[in-house]
């Protein structure tokens, strides 16, 4: 809710993440991911519900659970990694404290054992064990990400939802974070769902990727194969603004213009605004997310021009004209 008016931040979503496979959601600031996060832990703020559909996980629907249903799926079974770690850490309590009593509040194992965890755990992350007698005030903002990092992985749930969970981090520091949550991840067959903005990001890490734009997705498939060939424009303009250390050296080019508001989105496709293919079927009528090939939906009216559409987006100019091509 805004005011008095409603408005639908996440639109008929729909995704499936396998066990032991990496999902990436990417997409700008504003467009949901978040949002789906929050959604599936059922941690929306007071003026968010979730207003239909279902959240199936191990086959049951998670929307109907109560609170005291959902307390025990969190970290057990379902952990966040969120980026704002400095707000996910009590000021007043240490860091090892912390991290004990997610354990213990979940399974039946003493304290002395929680903490020998908690300290396996630093070591994972590239903490010194004995900063766990510190407060989060005493952490860099970079430590306490890994904090978080950690607490996540205290209960080996089966999907590990990670919202940004290296922004606080330099590039160094994120390679080896990401590769060591990779490796358990996959030594314990934990799925994960991996919330970016960063396409680098998801092209080293993830098995799917869905791409959103304004509340909605507009293409969803396997990574090797979307990021090369992908068949929406949003992602054309994404892939341009990407930088690359192959091929021939060019410069990037970005998209124009802003996401449209949530509370007052346009109608037919949501991109037509920001799109230098867009024509008057693109502003009245929305397309449906459709297969495009094997594994591989998009949500665009004209599939058929995707290799015109392909050519055209390298160039600068398509995304500098303020007068749509046809």
């Amino acid at each position: 809710m805004r005011g008095n008016k409603s408005v639908k931040v996440v639109d008929d979503v729909s995704f499936t993440v396998g066990e032991n496979d990496c999902l990436g959601i990417v997409g700008e600031s504003g467009c949901g991911k978040t949002t789906i996060a929050k959604a599936i832990l059922k941690i929306l703020p007071p003026n968010g519900e979730i207003t239909g559909g279902r959240i199936l996980f191990k086959g049951v629907d998670l929307i109907p659970q109560t609170y005291d249903q959902m307390r025990k799926i969190r970290w057990k079974e379902i952990s966040m990694i969120t980026q704002d770690a400095l707000n996910s850490l009590n000021p007043v309590h240490r860091v090892g404290q912390q991290i004990v009593e997610a354990i213990t509040a979940h399974e039946q194992i003493g304290s002395r054992e929680a903490y020998a965890r908690a300290e396996e755990l630093f070591e994972l992350v590239g903490i010194e064990r004995r900063r766990l007698e510190d407060f989060p005030h005493q952490f860099s903002g970079g430590m306490r990400q890994r904090a978080i990092i950690a607490m996540a992985l205290a209960l080996t749930p089966s999907l590990i939802i990670a919202d940004e969970p290296t922004t606080a981090l330099d590039v160094i520091v994120q390679d080896t974070i990401l590769q060591k949550i990779n490796h358990l991840r996959k030594q314990l067959n934990h799925a994960m769902i991996f919330i970016t903005h960063d396409v680098s990001v998801v092209a080293e890490n993830c098995d799917w990727v869905v791409v959103m734009y304004a509340g909605k997705i507009v293409e969803y498939g396997r990574t090797e194969t979307l990021l090369i060939q992908p068949y929406h424009p949003y992602m054309l303009g994404l892939q341009n603004a990407f930088p690359t250390i192959v091929g021939e050296r060019k410069g990037l080019i970005s998209i124009p213009g802003s996401p449209p508001s949530l509370v007052s989105p346009p109608r037919g496709c949501r991109f037509h605004e920001r799109c230098p293919f867009s024509r008057d079927r693109c502003i009245n009528e929305e397309p449906a997310l459709l297969k495009v090939e094997k594994d591989h939906l998009s949500a665009c009216h004209y599939p058929d021009r995707i290799d015109d559409f392909r050519k055209l987006a390298k160039l600068a100019e398509v995304w500098q004209c303020t007068e749509k091509m046809g």
